[in-house]
């Protein structure tokens, strides 16, 4: 490659990596070309782009502090899944492909300028979707609400079903 391509592929490597909500190293050792054309296959239809480059060329392109924390994972064949939108889509479909294929190993990443081993990444790829944790905090915070109101609805019906009581005994001792 010459110098010139080079260093317009750094460029664009260091811009994509900066405006990157989600970025992930893997290690594809053990791929064959089919497994690889499915992953990539998966990669684009979740909008992530997925792409093999050299680890000095990596390393050239991390630029800010943040970044540079992914450089001792550079080691070996490494590849690289960035995502603008979702800062998890890359971790989660690398997670499901782990599971299918497991010569595959994913090393690190950042999330939203956060850095992360793969461990801590793959166990945060498998919390479900945002919207729905939301959900779930908002019901177990109503049901608290909903456990008053059935107590409190309880007691009336009760205090209800002996006025009731009482009255049909008194209709009852005027006849």
């Amino acid at each position: 490659m010459k110098k010139e391509k080079k260093k317009k592929l750094v460029e664009e490597l260091s811009k994509e990596i900066t405006a990157a909500k989600g970025v992930v190293l893997t290690s594809f050792e053990g791929l064959n070309s089919e497994e690889t054309a499915e992953l990539r296959k998966k990669m684009r239809r979740g909008k992530v782009r997925y792409r093999v480059v050299k680890n000095t060329l990596i390393k050239r392109s991390l630029t800010s502090d943040a970044d540079k924390g992914l450089e001792p994972y550079l080691q070996g064949p490494v590849a690289l899944a960035i995502c603008q939108e979702d800062p998890l889509k890359p971790a989660k479909i690398i997670k499901d492909f782990i599971a299918e294929h497991t010569k595959m190993k994913l090393m690190a990443g950042m999330i939203e300028g956060k850095l992360m081993d793969g461990k801590i990444l793959l166990a945060v790829a498998a919390l479900p979707p945002r919207e729905v944790l939301l959900s779930q905090v908002f019901l177990r915070m109503k049901s608290p609400v909903y456990g008053l109101v059935n107590t409190l609805s309880g007691v009336l019906r009760k205090l209800t079903g002996s006025l009731q009581a009482v009255k049909e005994k008194k209709e009852k001792d005027k006849s």
